[in-house]
């Protein structure tokens, strides 16, 4: 039986009443015990938990060799010692194969947590080696340094915070390490610091787990096999660690294999709650939450992105009592100094969030002191045979943005379902009534014709609901920059770039899932060489001086990848708003109908012809 070896640095109680409580996901994984490492001089050892450190590897030895280094005379002594700690915490996975005879040993990082059952070996007992999305760290070079010919065999990355090693082959790798001549030193730890190129000890450009699994990569490939793992990162910055529990755990387990505490971080205080909450527990996965907390927007990523973007935003959201509304007008007191009309825009949100009259006033005379206004976004829908879904389109956009942000333009393809009776009962909205199927590219230039000059066009599907300030969002994305022609969301049915991968069970779930992702975030905008139609707002100017869509097109399909193309031509930018979630049934009209791999294919080699084979690379 292996043990399972852990090295603790902080958060020591939290750790072990954490640890304890997963003890359970180890039950089928042959682990016989289980040691923490900790140096005795941090704190008093209970022999019960906890090994000395340093009698597998003096940290006072490599603290001297970190002083002696070049890059050291540029380091305070708290840099020093900072970074000798972190050299001997990559350092004890390596010694202690000294200590294990011929076992082997699962060195595991104490503040990543497992949150499912595990299983250490493959198929035939072969060693189960996990690699994630992590970007490495600068040890590629290093790899070599250490052991010539050695290099990184996969793009991915080792450094999941645990590693199954055979003792005998970590010894194998010490030895080869000892005997490089080339590299200057005594022992193993002072090579692997002249390893480190000059100017980047700090970085800590070496890391014990890509060493090991590159190496058997290269030496033992016919005895371990690669899996996946997914760790969710940057937990302390949403989880307390002394209020996790097996339970919580094996929730976060359905979408990830462990979550790291790393050190120093803290909950902020509007992630506060949110992992724990019942009523978002029950609609949406970890991974949905973790997006909408940090950001993730590619395929599956589950990163970081979510942070206040203007101090004056993450001052405000220290205060204790927080009303939305002043969220968005600390985001008009920072965009006046830079852009007026997105700080016109902010004070106008602020306003439809605001249920308090006298602060609307206030924040009404703000708008009126910048000198600027932006016209409302006129809404361009067109309705075919679709009754229930223009109805609930119409309820979704008078639910989630205030009336003076848009207008409603709807043009009726001479739908039989009673959606033309429907709508001619709506007092809010600009109906166009064609008397036959006109197609989706005409529809949508009908609706340009009758809106109200100034207003940017905002192609929205019927299929579509929208979301808790998704619009305001758009807005701020079109008038980013003078030269940015349209914007775009993201959804869950969508082009490329615009799409993020979520299964949910209800239009409701996703639309929860954007009231968490549509906040303020660091870097939200995104270049885009195409737009998908489906929520694609264009500045009017464009339109007006180059055209809406082109009929060209009729039925339908390729039209807005043909629009963003002619704007791309015309000098303008197309911007993708990844803060801007808009819920997309996708397909309710043109998989009705039987000649739509016909009119497709004859729209796509119309946009070839106009625009060439490589158009998505223009």
């Amino acid at each position: 039986m292996m043990k399972l070896v852990s090295h603790i640095q902080t958060q020591e109680d939290a750790l072990l009443c954490l640890w304890n409580e997963v003890a359970e996901f180890f039950s089928g994984a042959e682990i016989g015990e289980v040691q923490f490492l900790k140096r005795t001089s941090v704190s008093g050892i209970d022999s019960e938990h906890f090994s000395d450190a340093d009698h597998v590897l003096d940290y006072a030895e490599v603290h001297r060799l970190v002083s002696a280094h070049k890059d050291a005379a540029f380091l305070s002594e708290a840099d020093i010692r900072e970074t000798a700690y972190q050299y001997y915490d990559e350092f004890l996975k390596l010694a202690y194969a000294k200590t294990c005879g011929d076992n082997d040993y699962l060195f595991w990082d104490a503040d990543t947590v497992p949150c499912r059952y595990l299983s250490l070996f493959g198929k035939q007992d072969l060693t189960l080696l996990d690699i994630q999305t992590k970007p490495g760290e600068g040890e590629d070079a290093v790899l070599g340094r250490l052991i010539p010919g050695l290099e990184k065999k996969i793009t991915k990355s080792f450094s999941t915070g645990h590693m199954l090693i055979r003792g005998a082959i970590m010894r194998e790798i010490l030895e080869k390490i000892e005997a490089n001549d080339a590299l200057a030193g005594d022992t193993v730890w002072e090579k692997i610091l002249r390893a480190t190129e000059e100017g980047m000890l700090t970085a800590n450009g070496f890391s014990a787990y890509e060493l090991y699994g590159n190496y058997m990569l290269e030496y033992y490939p016919q005895e371990c096999l690669l899996r996946e793992w997914n760790t969710f990162r940057q937990g302390g910055d949403l989880l307390e660690l002394s209020e996790q529990t097996f339970s919580d755990l094996e929730w976060i387990g359905m979408d990830f294999d462990s979550i790291c505490f790393e050190r120093g971080h803290l909950v902020r205080e509007d992630n506060k709650g949110l992992f724990t909450n019942p009523e978002y527990r029950s609609k949406l996965r970890p991974l949905h939450m973790l997006q909408a907390a940090q950001g993730e927007y590619a395929e599956k990523r589950a990163a970081e992105r979510l942070v206040e973007p203007q101090a004056a935003i993450a001052a405000y959201r220290e205060k204790k009592a927080f009303d939305e509304y002043r969220l968005y007008e600390a985001i008009g007191d920072e965009r006046s100094k830079t852009n007026q009309k997105q700080a016109w825009l902010s004070y106008q949100h602020a306003c439809y969030l605001c249920k308090d009259a006298s602060e609307k006033q206030r924040l009404s005379e703000k708008m009126d002191a910048l000198q600027t206004s932006v016209a409302p976004a006129a809404i361009v829908i067109v309705s075919y045979q679709s009754q229930k879904l223009i109805r609930e389109c119409l309820e979704s956009i008078r639910r989630t943005s205030g009336a003076d942000e848009y207008s409603i333009i709807v043009v009726d393809n001479a739908s039989t379902d009673g959606a033309r009776e429907y709508l001619q009962k709506q007092n809010d909205i600009t109906l166009v009534c064609n008397e036959k199927n006109e197609g989706f590219p005409k529809a949508c230039n009908q609706g340009i014709e009758v809106a109200a000059p100034g207003e940017d066009i905002f192609f929205l599907n019927n299929d579509t609901r929208m979301t808790h300030n998704a619009l305001y969002w758009l807005r701020m994305g079109l008038y980013e920059s003078e030269d940015t022609g349209a914007a775009g969301c993201v959804g869950n049915y969508a082009g490329v770039g615009q799409i993020v991968e979520l299964m949910l069970a209800t239009p409701e779930s996703y639309t929860d899932y954007a009231y968490l992702r549509n906040q303020p975030m660091q870097n939200p905008y995104a270049d885009a060489k195409i737009l998908c139609g489906f929520a694609m707002l264009v500045r009017r100017s464009v339109i007006d001086a180059y055209g809406g869509m082109d009929e060209a097109f009729t039925p339908g399909y390729y039209e807005d990848t043909d629009l963003s193309l002619r704007i791309r031509s015309k000098g303008y930018r197309l911007r993708i708003c990844h803060n801007s979630f808009i819920y997309h049934a996708g397909g309710q009209s043109f998989n009705k109908r039987k000649d739509l791999d016909e009119f497709t294919d004859r729209n796509l080699l119309l946009l070839v012809n106009r625009w060439g084979t490589d158009f998505m690379e223009r």
